[in-house]
């Protein structure tokens, strides 16, 4: 799950079954909580993806600001962050998801396809998350023309096994992580 700080809405995930389908269909599924009324106010299915995929990292995205055509409080969501990032584990399809919280809904507002399973995200500095799993890859998230983006600014490199929290000891991902400090 995820908190929303400065927000009065948590988002949690479940993984739904396929109503009217077969009884082993099941589907990730996202559920945006009120902590005000303590109710569900909106359930998001991703039920275009595979029955086996799963969401494997979430988390809340607080702008730093950046360059944008409309101003800061769009951006940083008057000051609440409205936005999250979601990480699934399948490959065929766009796999990380960028959500927006509209009024009481969940509204996917863009998606990138990795091409690797993404075992954890992690936020860095302006704006940077990275994708980290059986590769490792920086993505930006940046607003031009009234949308977010979400734009790889390294290559995915490869991996032996699979990457987890805290394994940033590679020399090559130390090299991506010097090149986005020289990008200050």
């Amino acid at each position: 799950f995820v908190v929303l700080k400065g927000s009065e809405y948590i988002v949690l995930v479940s993984t739904a079954r396929d109503a009217g389908g077969p009884p082993d269909r099941y589907y990730p599924q996202l559920h945006l909580f009120s902590l005000r009324t303590m109710e569900e106010v909106f359930a998001y299915r991703l039920s275009s993806y595979p029955c086996d995929s799963f969401i494997t990292d979430i988390i809340e995205l607080a702008f730093d600001g950046g360059s944008t055509t409309n101003g800061t409080s769009e951006f940083k969501g008057n000051g609440r962050p409205r936005r999250f990032l979601v990480a699934l584990n399948c490959t065929g399809k766009d796999n990380l998801l960028l959500f927006k919280i509209k009024d009481t809904q969940l509204v996917l507002e863009n998606a990138a396809a990795t091409r690797f399973v993404i075992t954890k995200l992690e936020k860095y500095f302006d704006n940077i998350v990275f994708a980290v799993g059986e590769r490792f890859r920086a993505y930006k998230i940046d607003l031009r023309d009234n949308t977010f983006r979400l734009d790889a600014i390294s290559k995915a490199i490869e991996q032996p096994g699979s990457l987890g929290v805290g394994c940033f000891i590679q020399n090559s991902v130390l090299t991506i992580i010097d090149t986005l400090k020289g990008m200050h």
